[in-house]
């Protein structure tokens, strides 16, 4: 969780050096995320720096600082051409993946984002707001709010299932599973202590 961030290619096992001028040390890493399509590598720490690598050849393709919100969440959409964060202050930021330039104008969700989920799809995303609700988002488009029951949070981890539909949100002391077929539908199973792994 602190120092270099080592990248190995499970194919031949080789490990990937990243740029030297990329690393982050004595930080503490919050976030590792690869792009749908294996494009793009980005990592949050700590010291809100968002940092964006070509995973094949090492190369930083762009960083920037995001102040003193760390974030709390970072997912890819639109098949990995944006990269949403979520920070420390609830605020949600857009950024091009290619040139690391924030995105103006995003609708913001009223009680401030919890978390962000990604799709099985790559294209669109979930955000779990702090009071529960949860709402998808697709390219270019407001947050959908499309159900009336909550999950608890804060959301500590998910898990999600694409072929299904099924995305788990594990909360402080219940896993909430949530279907999309047509219908949305929650169901909750309650746990005697938080959840580690889903």
């Amino acid at each position: 969780a602190y120092g270099d961030v080592d990248l190995i290619r499970t194919r031949d096992r080789k490990r990937i050096e990243l740029q030297e001028e990329g690393k982050d040390v004595g930080h503490r890493v919050l976030d590792v995320v690869f792009s749908p399509e294996g494009r793009h590598l980005c990592v949050a720490t700590s010291n809100g720096s968002l940092k964006l690598w070509n995973p094949s050849s090492g190369e930083l393709r762009w960083e920037t600082e995001l102040g003193e919100e760390a974030a709390t969440a970072v997912v890819f959409s639109n098949q990995g051409k944006r990269l949403i964060v979520a920070g420390t202050d609830g605020i949600r930021r857009d950024f091009d993946s290619m040139t690391g330039e924030e995105l103006p104008d995003i609708v913001q969700e009223e009680a401030g984002v919890d978390t962000l989920v990604p799709s099985g799809s790559g294209f669109r995303y979930y955000t779990v707001s702090k009071a529960g609700e949860i709402a998808a988002v697709d390219a270019g488009r407001d947050p959908r709010k499309f159900m009336l029951n909550r999950v608890t949070p804060p959301i500590s981890i998910w898990a999600c299932e694409p072929e299904r539909r099924l995305t788990a949100y594990g909360g402080r002391d219940e896993i909430t599973v949530m279907t999309v077929d047509g219908v949305t539908k929650l169901r909750r199973f309650p746990l005697p202590d938080p959840p580690t792994r889903i």
